[in-house]
């Protein structure tokens, strides 16, 4: 290969001659004497169990360079160890040579080693140890892709889709443009990255269906979905950063320390990115810490990445000293490490500045430095980031917790266009979050947003003309806007439209329609538990009752089932009496008092008198009057007039409780007076008795 048609920049012979004076450095030592002390297998695991033991230890880095030496000396074809060499050279090792070790990288990488090909173009890509060059780690992450490593595959879609998309500083959309083409090459890996495994690669296909044409919302909500199969699949996942460490973050465990139990290539691919010095990786490794307790090594992991002026680290850092977790508490030295990131425009620093001036801790006090950083901060037009401050404020997070403030600035973003805070405006009005209440305002954000095709606020909207609020009752115009929402696979859309077909309202009564718009809920990604409980529950209901469908009790009982299962109170009460009756199953009245206490014991007033019924008739239980009367007077408790009278009448006879005419007579006067007809006559025969 010659530099005419090689992505990389030194010439072979200077590349061979580096190459092998790691090599011609062991000869003394003799391969005799090597093979006495292992295999290059052997060696190599070796060298991977001092690389991880201590991130920040220079005697182990340094014996891991020597192990790693020592396998390639033994077996000059090991281009993992050489690859492994080259980022220690490169990037950690204790004798720094970052020419020696690109020419390691990329005498591996045009061997053939995918892993070496991914970490040659992440240098190519950050400029570390070669020249920056944005094309060349274009060629070589998609060389790496080309040879099926899943993560070559996500970055390369990442440049192609979006050049500024890891810019940082630089601006890689001039070097590489945005082009169709482009796009569907993008496209093409990002579909071999999530085949995979990449649960981001299906999350940025959602969104370039969503927001590139042609657009398709069904697409995006297909992909969408993926990505959540992927991402619940496994054992841990990164939520917040997404490089490729996070996969390495993955592959470490699960919320636990990270132990050195895997094998050697899995354990090359953990650190191959953060030894790169490629903060995001550093951050994962250090949040995967950090979820796991560990928390002075997770700290180590941040200050790597801070080091590297990495903002989002120095935040973390920050936050770390100003707190004392992990580290002495040094809040002088929090607020040095939130004005580096405040530097670099970091508005979460600039905030928490602004606080640290403003109270003097920290720094001295000084309440103008601190309005002024405060002002600054919200002058951007950044919706995005006007977007995040306003949710700050309505946290409480790394500010003082201000609704009022928040909606200020949800305002502004608004007003500047933005869908998203238009929608969340009208939310705040109809909620009275911030602002006082006023649903004609909601209904004017909403509106906005809807006509932007915010999902979120063509439903809100929808509901403020169902209930006539801020605008005038209009069920065709519900009807619409519900549609709308629907269109774009909006659950709770799916779920008010599916109702109105069952109903019959501003719509043609369909229950097979319902029915679909039940099933699309099912499919959605992202259907909440309790959602999903509403919908099996009301498709049990339709089966149940018949209408607009056959009568099908075998198939309610089946979905009273799966909301029983999910913690449905009332589906637990209605497949226990079904249990009771044998409608749709076998008659059990065991099964059917097991369901029964479970919505008991969550409060379900039918429930509990019923249980308590079951225990005075010993029907599915032990008969057993103490434990019918605890159920009684659970459901007497909470008004229940049958409950009331059952009970009055286990006083009145003395079962499960002492006989006591008086409660009994008190018990029956409270059923009395809701209309119970055994009560009445019990209480009007209680009340004679008195008198005779």
């Amino acid at each position: 290969m010659n530099e005419s048609n090689s992505p990389g920049y030194l010439v072979p012979s200077t590349k061979s001659a580096l190459r092998n004076a790691d090599r011609a450095s062991l000869a003394a030592r003799g391969l005799a004497d090597l093979r006495s002390r292992g295999t290059a297998e052997s060696m190599f695991r070796r060298a991977m169990m001092f690389r991880h033991d201590s991130p920040n230890g220079r005697k182990h880095r340094h014996e891991c360079i020597k192990l790693l030496q020592y396998t390639l000396a033994l077996d000059p074809g090991h281009l993992t160890a050489q690859t492994l060499l080259g980022i220690e050279y490169s990037e950690r090792g204790i004798e720094m040579n970052e020419a020696r070790g690109i020419v390691l990288l990329q005498d591996a990488a045009e061997r053939g080693n995918t892993h070496a090909q991914f970490s040659l173009a992440y240098s190519f890509l950050h400029g570390k140890g070669v020249p920056q060059d944005i094309l060349k780690a274009v060629e070589w992450f998609r060389k790496s892709s080309e040879n099926g490593f899943g993560i070559a595959q996500y970055e390369l879609g990442c440049l192609l889709y979006d050049p500024n998309f890891k810019s940082g500083q630089n601006d890689y959309g001039k070097q590489i443009g945005s082009t169709k083409d482009n796009l569907r090459e993008a496209a093409k890996w990002y579909q071999k990255a999530e085949e995979q495994g990449e649960e981001w690669a299906a999350y940025r296909l959602a969104h370039m269906y969503r927001h590139v044409s042609p657009r398709s919302p069904q697409k995006a909500e297909i992909w969408a979905r993926k990505g959540n199969e992927l991402r619940h699949g496994d054992d841990f996942r990164s939520h917040s950063r997404r490089n490729a460490s996070d996969v390495f973050s993955r592959m470490l465990g699960g919320g636990v320390c990270p132990s050195i139990d895997k094998s050697t290539e899995i354990e090359a691919r953990i650190s191959m990115a953060a030894e790169q010095g490629d903060p995001d990786a550093l951050i994962a490794i250090g949040h995967l810490y950090e979820r796991g307790e560990c928390i002075s090594t997770a700290v180590g992991w941040y200050d790597r990445a801070a080091k590297r002026g990495n903002s989002d680290a120095l935040v973390k850092l920050a936050w770390f000293y100003f707190d004392g977790k992990g580290v002495l508490r040094d809040r002088a030295y929090a607020f040095e490490l939130f004005r580096c990131a405040a530097d670099q425009g970091d508005f979460r620093a600039q905030l928490q500045l602004a606080w640290m001036y403003e109270n003097g801790i920290g720094v001295g006090s000084n309440k103008q430095i601190g309005r002024d950083l405060t002002r600054k901060t919200e002058e951007t037009t950044n919706t995005d980031r006007l977007r995040e401050l306003a949710s700050m404020y309505s946290r409480g997070c790394g500010v003082e917790r201000s609704e009022k403030k928040a909606a200020q600035l949800y305002r502004k973003a608004a007003e500047l266009g933005d869908s998203f805070a238009q929608y969340i405006l009208g939310n705040s009005y109809e909620q009275g979050e911030g602002v006082a209440k006023n649903y004609k305002m909601a209904a004017s954000w909403y509106r906005k947003a809807a006509e932007q095709n915010e999902s979120s606020a063509q439903y809100s909207l929808a509901i403020l003309y169902l209930d006539g609020k801020g605008v005038a009752k209009d069920v065709d115009e519900a009807v619409r806007w519900c549609k709308k929402s629907a269109e774009q696979n909006d659950v709770n859309a799916l779920f008010l439209l599916a109702q109105l077909y069952e109903s019959g309202t501003g719509v043609p009564q369909d229950v097979s329609h319902a029915i679909e718009m039940y099933s699309k809920i099912q499919e959605s990604s992202w259907a909440t538990g309790e959602m999903l409980k509403d919908v099996f529950r009301a498709l049990a209901l339709i089966y149940q009752s018949g209408e607009g469908v056959p009568q099908d009790l075998v198939e309610a009982a089946s979905w009273y089932r799966k909301a029983a299962d999910e913690g449905d109170v009332e589906a637990q009460w209605n497949l226990g009496l079904m249990y009771c009756n044998g409608e749709g199953i076998p008659k059990d009245f065991f099964e059917a008092s097991e369901l029964f206490r479970k919505a008991a014991e969550h409060g379900h007033v039918s429930a509990q008198w019923f249980l308590g019924v079951m225990y005075q008739n010993g029907e599915g239980v032990a008969k057993d009057f103490i434990e019918a009367a605890s159920w009684f007077r659970e459901a007497a408790d909470q008004n229940d007039a049958d409950a009331q009278y059952a009970l009055g009448l286990l006083y009145e006879t003395g079962q499960g409780v002492p006989m006591d005419m008086e409660e009994a007579a008190e018990w029956y006067g409270k059923a009395a007076g809701h209309d119970h007809a055994d009560a009445q006559t019990a209480f009007s025969r209680m009340r004679h008795m008195r008198l005779d």
